[in-house]
């Protein structure tokens, strides 16, 4: 067994642990034991499900889900009302909102063509920018900053851009975003322009979604850029015009 066949194993092993014990798994599991790289994959998306699992164990489930489901197989036996809409019934538009998260959780999980878990890290990144940041550390040097959370923070090696390390830093940090450790270091530019780089391991998205050419997106008043270098992506974001934006991402690259 290969690590993309354990891989395709593991995505369907319940959080909880009650197939731990599963013939079936038991190859892949022990697989990514002994794998670093599969096995931080497996943890990441262990947390991912148990997250869920847990809000939906939160939910309110109304008590006539069911009855009103099956009702919906039966809705053509009522003509005399053919303006009923089914977002009026609590029970139906709950049950639909399950549906949706379910597609959310894989799309975010498989790297969906359609970008949402690219789109939903762009902005929970942006939105931790418009709360404000405190920094775990401040430096004004990039290479101070990346080897602090490489022996702090066990980030590894970072590759920044030529632009951004010729600038001076403000500080760095790393968050929480579900189950992604992004880091951030800030920059001030030579123009006075500041900018902010999130870093996060590549596997977190698919190939479809970030590629090795910087892409421009805006996110309410931020501008942004993303893209992959080796085994991690990159996002960049500033309340700068969004060529300056891709200019500092691709320069070096």
């Amino acid at each position: 067994m290969d690590k993309q066949e354990a891989r395709m194993i593991l995505e369907s092993y319940r959080p909880g642990g009650q197939d731990a014990q599963d013939p079936a798994f038991a190859e892949a599991l022990v697989l990514a034991a002994r794998d670093p790289e599969l096995g931080e994959w497996f943890a990441r998306q262990s947390k991912l499900d148990e997250a869920i699992s847990e809000r939906l164990r939160q939910a309110n489930v109304p008590a006539d889900l069911r009855n009103a489901i099956l009702a919906g197989h039966r809705s053509q036996e009522s003509i005399d009302r053919p303006n009923f809409t089914w977002w009026k019934s609590p029970a139906l538009a709950w049950a639909a909102a399950i549906v949706l998260l379910f597609a959310a959780a894989l799309i975010f999980r498989n790297g969906g063509s359609s970008s949402v878990a690219l789109a939903a890290y762009r902005n929970a990144m942006t939105d931790q920018l418009n709360q404000g940041v405190e920094f775990d550390w401040r430096h004004e040097s990039p290479a101070a900053l990346t080897e602090w959370l490489a022996n702090n923070r066990d980030f590894g090696a970072l590759q920044l851009p030529a632009e951004l390390s010729a600038s001076k830093t403000i500080g760095c940090r790393v968050l929480e975003f579900d189950s992604l450790r992004p880091a951030l270091i800030c920059f001030t530019l030579p123009s006075n322009d500041v900018v902010h780089l999130f870093v996060v391991n590549g596997d977190c998205f698919g190939a479809n979604e970030v590629s090795g050419q910087a892409k421009l997106a805006q996110c309410g008043q931020w501008n942004t850029v993303s893209w992959r270098q080796e085994d991690r992506v990159y996002l960049l974001a500033g309340l700068v015009a969004g060529d300056k934006l891709v200019q500092l991402a691709s320069a070096g690259n």
